[in-house]
């Protein structure tokens, strides 16, 4: 009978975790992981992992952003000629641990960072752009809405959020 291992809830990406094992399925995602997500962390992104022992098993990076109001849609009202949001860059769960739930709490752990950071800067929504309809589909049972015109890019409101907490 194999041990058991921990799985230990989102923290920041730190040197000691180890990221060779990682694979989600997705090769960019996985390269941005690997190759990308040491140096984005605290610079261009913050990068959250979740993990068992130092092997990360999923990991999601967040940025503040805007949306032009042009292509604002639905967070247009009121609102300045660029929107603040706070963006959920990347989510992605380890293929061996895919179907536990983690990804449904990540993203409830960027949620919650999304409102503590609405206290420091000001910001309405939070913004992620879907790559595929499955993930649409994941993220529509979340309370995500699809914001138009583009088709890919799907928002909840802050208000929302803080409703559900």
């Amino acid at each position: 009978m194999g041990r058991k291992l921990k799985i230990h809830p989102p923290e920041r990406l730190k040197e000691q975790h180890k990221l060779e094992q990682f694979d989600c399925g997705v090769h960019a995602m996985n390269h941005w992981l690997k190759k990308i997500a040491r140096r984005a962390n605290n610079d261009t992104a913050a990068v959250f992992i979740v993990r068992t022992g130092r092997r990360v098993v999923a990991y999601f990076a967040t940025a503040m952003g805007s949306v032009p109001l042009v292509s604002a849609g639905k967070l247009g009202n009121n609102a300045p000629p660029d929107i603040p949001v706070f963006v959920l860059a990347r989510l992605a769960v380890d293929k061996e641990y895919q179907g536990r739930g983690i990804g449904q709490n990540m993203v409830a752990d960027a949620l919650k960072r999304a409102m503590l950071a609405s206290r420091q800067a000001g910001m309405r929504t939070v913004i992620v752009h879907t790559l595929t309809d499955d993930l649409k589909k994941f993220y529509s049972t979340l309370g995500f809405k699809l914001l138009e015109p583009d088709g890919k890019t799907m928002f909840i409101q802050l208000e929302e959020i803080r409703s559900a907490l």
